[in-house]
């Protein structure tokens, strides 16, 4: 009797001897040896299939997916796609002749990828060799050296997977000079010409605010830009579908700012995962900020929650972040991160408006090639002219600076980030600390105080029941309030914030501890 083949001598990848005429390079799936087989079945995937690559934890794909723009209508967008094990499964047929011992045929036999087979790959985070996508891109941009990214696929450099989408880019100028940048800059400006700006420097932000995502690439950060206006139909989605459509060939993807900071990090988080170059808070009726969004504007790696559930995944970060609303506010730490573009047409119904010029989005829509290629021709005009620089740059968004804010300043535009100060007297949280702090020091002066106590005297009342610091008690309530009273917990966590942070020459500082309580001190602030 003939022994039988024991299959587990066998070569793992045996692509050479394949005699079926099968093109696909055969694979052998050995008893006790699968991580053998999946590491050639890899091999051969990433050979034969550039459509797979890897994101933070997930094996992705780039595809078109349809979404909402608002008023109903849809767009094709190309976004960042998870792959699941039956997807896998798929490009693993395509791509390896996977095959397993059949004992009573006594021979190796081709199969479909087993779904486990899939799924152990799909867990090898950290172990696959697949390339690394950071951004998808559909129109040509920047690397952080100023060279560009032009060619149609995966770009190994910076990770980025550029795909046109059909359209036809005209060449990007190779030494264009300042006269050359003013010029596009004029095109550019032409698209916002019929808005109305309180002033120059929010222009200068509508400029920044085009520019940005256009040259996000470039970038390991870039401030969020937010759009407001006194009145509804201002005209504050245009600026944010007109830098979209110029950096995706689409308006803007609808997103409502959540009653809760968790539902915001999910929604939020969902475009993130996805790939959006363009992510905007459409409509903000609360001042925006917030630890995630702190940390969307200025971190390239962020932990989100995946909506519909509790799992945190890491994703890389190359979005460009918008707000609109009317009489927007940016809150605490948001102030530094953002810059405002102000509108203001000075009519009651700003929608009834009829203008001679053509719709702003239906002409970068028109001519987008020409508007990205302008957009372009500034950054490289600036790049030959040896990147010179007016001023520092902006803490957080060095890149950012170099890009945009630089660039508009030599071109003769204001400083976008002067419209910051504005912003930073509007901020609720540094209003309700003024607040405070002056109350603070009419009330408790610089006595050593403990939490208990403070909450005391805003809550202290008379022999006729009023309230004998009712001044204080107000502004208590706002950061510490609850059912009416100042909780000494809320107090606490508010002070933990905002300790140390000066405000017209006063500080609220930890004082020494008085048998094992925290005390609290208003001090004078130094540099002032």
């Amino acid at each position: 009797m003939a022994a039988r083949r024991r299959p587990y001598l066998k070569p793992v990848d045996t692509s050479d001897d394949n005699p079926t005429g099968d093109a696909r390079p055969r694979v052998d799936i050995h008893q006790g040896r699968r991580s053998e087989a999946i590491d050639a079945a890899e091999e051969h995937l990433i050979e034969r299939d550039p459509g797979l690559f890897q994101r933070g934890d997930f094996v992705v794909r780039v595809a078109p997916q349809e979404i909402d723009i608002g008023g109903g209508e849809k767009a094709l967008a190309l976004r960042i796609v998870t792959v699941g094990p039956q997807h896998l499964r798929n490009r693993f047929n395509l791509s390896v002749d996977l095959r397993k011992f059949d004992k009573r045929a006594d021979s190796w036999v081709s199969i479909d990828c087993p779904t486990d087979f899939a799924e152990a790959y799909l867990e090898r985070v950290g172990l696959w060799k697949l390339p690394m996508l950071s951004a998808v891109a559909t129109a040509p941009t920047l690397r952080p050296d100023g060279s560009l990214i032009d060619r149609p696929g995966w770009d190994p450099p910076t990770g980025v997977y550029y795909d046109p989408r059909g359209v036809a880019f005209p060449a990007v100028p190779r030494a264009p000079t300042r006269t050359d940048a003013l010029a596009a800059l004029d095109r550019l400006d032409g698209l916002i010409g019929s808005l109305d700006f309180v002033d120059e420097v929010s222009r200068s932000v509508a400029l920044s605010a085009i520019l940005t995502p256009l040259l996000r690439r470039a970038m390991t950060a870039a401030p969020m830009h937010g759009i407001t206006a006194p009145v509804a139909g201002s005209g504050k989605s245009k600026i944010v579908d007109i830098a979209a459509i110029l950096a995706t060939g689409h308006p803007a993807p609808v997103t409502a700012l959540g009653q809760r900071d968790e539902e915001t990090e999910k929604r939020l988080g969902a475009a993130l995962l996805a790939g959006d170059l363009v992510i905007a808070i459409d409509n903000a009726e609360r001042a925006v900020g917030g630890e995630f969004l702190c940390q969307a504007v200025t971190q390239p790696l962020i932990a989100t929650r995946v909506l519909g559930t509790s799992t945190r995944l890491i994703t890389s970060n190359t979005a460009a972040w918008f707000a609109t609303g009317n009489n927007l506010k940016f809150a605490g730490d948001m102030v530094r991160r953002s810059l405002m573009c102000r509108l203001d047409p000075g009519v009651e119904r700003p929608e009834l408006r009829e203008f001679e010029t053509p719709d702003p989005c239906l002409t970068a829509l028109a001519d987008r090639p020409q508007f990205v290629i302008a957009a372009l021709t500034i950054a490289r005009a600036f790049m030959v002219a040896g990147c010179p620089r007016a001023i520092g740059p902006l803490g957080s968004f060095g890149d950012w600076s170099r890009w945009v804010r630089d660039p508009l300043i030599w071109l003769g535009r204001p400083d976008p980030v002067d419209a910051m100060a504005e912003t930073r007297r509007d901020d609720p949280v540094l209003s309700t600390l003024i607040a405070v702090i002056e109350q603070w020091g009419s009330t408790i002066g610089e006595r050593r105080v403990t939490g208990r106590e403070v909450a005391e005297l805003a809550g202290k009342q008379d022999v006729s029941g009023k309230w004998e610091n009712p001044d204080f008690r107000e502004a208590l309530l706002a950061v510490a309030g609850e059912a009416g009273k100042v909780t000494t917990s809320r107090l606490g966590r508010w002070l933990g914030k905002v300790k140390g942070r000066a405000v017209g020459g006063k500080r609220l500082v930890s004082a020494e501890m008085l048998s094992g309580i925290a005390r609290w001190q208003l001090v004078a602030a130094t540099g002032f």
